[in-house]
């Protein structure tokens, strides 16, 4: 539970520092928090004993404080709310089931109002059964039920990736060097600054006071209708102007960054033309010279401009299915839901024929970290999945990818299927072999899906059993379409695992390009037997 700092001062006032150690905790140890090689704090953590064990530490039986004093000169709401949420979401795996927990992990990024300065003291502190809480220079910010708000900012010390190996260490266990000491007598004996006392309150009280003054205005201006027309008319005009330059200023970011990314995808485009037009003039002079009898036949050579359509044609493909795989691979990052985070990623890379990518980097700096960190995540794992066709030249090659993360479910850039130059085209098979060519692919992928489908554990242990049947529908690019179900299982886990076992194996290969179909229907059952 959150309560906000101005109830409780009204109740109870300042916490003294008596009783901030009235549960005679001890220090288990220290470190300085650096960020790109500036200290932003001195770190410490109090426990009833000292204690190494972190399973011990974050257990909800083990009173604990940990204690910030600030270093830097300024820290300032931007760069506090960065940090904390990045370290955060990278040291806790979940998110938390209550919402209140979630609402004051929150609350913990935001609550400065304005520039914390050094010797700015902040403190969160749990006792066995009671609520964590968070205080700045012991002024009551934050109150949360339980321990799991502790645990999420301690784990950040001392979680999967801490500031550094020698601060998680110096926190586990007190370092004995100099500077150590000199962080814990500066733990031990910190007093807040006389300026800086109740600093929360002060930020509160400005807040108020900023409500109270529009409630002032609004009164003046129905006392005064006529003359508070006219400055609302120039305070409209003033606000129009200023959203005119907001948006002026938010056009020009747009339209400098979709400019750099036109250059960037232009010089993607100018790197593949330049490697395929080499690609093209290796080819051709790899070409023996056509005999006087082979030049009466149809297998002369090809030109260059004819190789250089065909080996465009093959990358084309290797960029269309490296797309298609990496959107059935990315996942939204929980962390990036929960910041509200979303935007397009645009990604250049290079691919070579091992499925190794290299010199992964986003076009736009600006989307946020957690968002371009998954689309290198799935680009590197679609590119293990995908095939490279034998008679694209070169060992490796420049691509680019896009994902579009939205909270509201926009679509994704679409990439339409590349179609082959004239040279490839492979012309319909006759009506009679149509059949066959559709009964070999559909059994392929028949048992690619029947290959991966998992009898789910709790429907053994409860003996359900029976068969499953499906409707697939693939359609020419290989994309999954429609799923009907052919049977009425009464068993709904049952024909859930079966479309889940389809639904892992999309997207799937392109229609074989002698077939005339646009789309596929795929039968597929499963009789699940214990």
């Amino acid at each position: 539970m959150i309560r906000a700092f101005l109830m409780i001062t009204l109740l109870t006032g300042m916490l003294p520092s008596t009783q901030l150690q009235a549960a005679e905790l001890v220090l288990n140890g220290s470190a300085s928090y650096y960020y790109l090689t500036r200290e932003y704090y001195v770190a410490g953590l109090y426990l009833a004993a000292p204690e190494q064990n972190p399973d011990t530490i974050l257990s909800a039986n083990t009173a604990k404080r940990m204690q910030l004093i600030v270093s830097t000169e300024r820290w300032s709401p931007r760069k506090w709310a960065q940090q904390w949420q990045n370290n955060i979401s990278i040291n806790n795996d979940n998110l938390s089931a209550d919402t209140q927990v979630q609402q004051a992990v929150m609350e913990f990024t935001q609550f400065p109002r304005d520039d914390l300065h050094r010797d700015d003291e902040i403190t969160v502190d749990y006792q066995p059964g009671g609520n964590t809480r968070v205080l700045l220079n012991r002024e009551l910010v934050i109150e949360s039920s339980g321990v799991e708000l502790f645990n999420y900012l301690l784990n950040t010390w001392i979680g999967k990736l801490p500031p550094s190996r020698e601060f998680r260490q110096h926190i586990l266990q007190q370092d004995t060097s100099a500077a150590a000491e000199q962080n814990r007598r500066l733990l031990l004996t910190h007093e807040i600054p006389a300026a800086r006392s109740q600093l929360y309150s002060r930020w509160l009280n400005a807040e108020r006071a900023a409500q109270q003054a529009e409630q002032e205005r609004q009164q003046q201006q129905a006392r005064a209708a006529e003359l508070e027309a006219e400055k609302a008319e120039l305070e409209a005009k003033k606000q129009r102007q200023a959203e005119a330059r907001r948006l002026a200023e938010e056009r020009a970011a747009r339209e400098a960054a979709e400019k750099l990314a036109q250059q960037r995808a232009e010089q993607l485009r100018l790197a593949q033309a330049t490697a395929i037009k080499a690609q093209a003039e290796r080819l051709a002079k790899a070409q023996k010279p056509a005999s006087s009898k082979a030049s009466n036949s149809k297998n002369t050579a090809k030109s260059a401009d004819t190789l250089a359509a065909e080996q465009d044609y093959y990358l084309q493909q290797l960029q269309w299915q490296l797309q298609r795989q990496l959107e059935a691979e990315v996942s939204y990052p929980a962390w990036a839901k929960q910041f509200a985070q979303e935007g397009l990623v645009e990604m250049d890379l290079e691919l070579n024929r091992n499925g190794e990518t290299f010199n992964l980097r986003a076009r736009d700096d600006s989307v946020a970290k957690l968002l371009i960190t998954e689309v290198q995540r799935a680009v590197q794992s679609a590119a293990t999945k995908i095939g490279i066709n034998a008679d694209l030249e070169g060992q490796q090659w420049p691509l680019s990818v896009r994902y579009r993360f939205s909270l509201q479910g926009a679509e994704q850039p679409t990439m339409a299927m590349p179609q082959p130059p004239k040279s490839l085209q492979v012309k319909k098979a006759p009506k009679a072999q149509q059949g066959q060519l559709r009964q070999s692919y559909e059994d392929v992928q028949r048992e690619r899906i029947l290959n991966t489908v998992e009898y789910p554990k709790a429907a053994q242990i409860l003996k359900k059993k029976g068969l499953v049947e499906l409707q697939v529908e693939i359609l020419r690019d290989g994309k999954l379409g429609e799923i009907k179900e052919l049977s009425n299982n009464r068993h709904r886990e049952l024909t859930q695992a079966l479309i889940n076992a389809v639904k892992q194996n999309a997207p799937f290969p392109p229609l074989p390009a002698e077939l005339s179909d646009s789309n596929l229907q795929l039968k597929v059952s499963h009789d699940f037997k214990l």
